[in-house]
């Protein structure tokens, strides 16, 4: 796995002199240890799927007419490939879970970017399953 320069670094202790008191300075946000992936919010630009993700509606919701949605949250390694697929929540619960978890571990990304260096990335995206009319 390729992980950004700085997550590897660890910055000196900062230990105030003896005759001086603390300073009031916010700290920046932590990065990711060499096994965290970054947030989107860390990222100068987010990963894209190539090519959309394609989700086939699930044959028993269709029998059925039931329409919903799905929240997934997955990482998106340097290289493009979601891995560590989660169902965060579903509505209607039992229908479209499969599909979503089977249509990420099938789909490509370009992979987000940090000063330039592609680099992991954790993301949430709903995926909304509708019967069309």
């Amino acid at each position: 796995m390729i992980l950004p320069q700085e997550a590897s670094l660890t910055p000196p202790p900062k230990v105030p002199p003896p005759s001086s008191t603390p300073s009031q300075e916010t700290p920046e946000p932590a990065l990711p240890s060499s096994h965290s992936p970054y947030e989107v919010s860390q990222v100068d630009r987010l990963p894209v799927a190539q090519g959309g993700i394609s989700v086939p509606f699930p044959a028993r919701a269709r029998r059925q007419g039931v329409s919903g949605q799905v929240l997934v949250e997955f990482v998106v390694t340097p290289q493009g490939v979601p891995e560590q697929i989660r169902v965060v929540s579903a509505s209607p619960p039992g229908y479209f879970e499969e599909a979503a978890r089977e249509a990420l571990e099938k789909a490509r990304f370009q992979p987000a970017l940090r000063e330039g260096k592609p680099v992991p990335c954790r993301l949430q995206l709903p995926l909304v399953f509708r019967l069309s009319p």
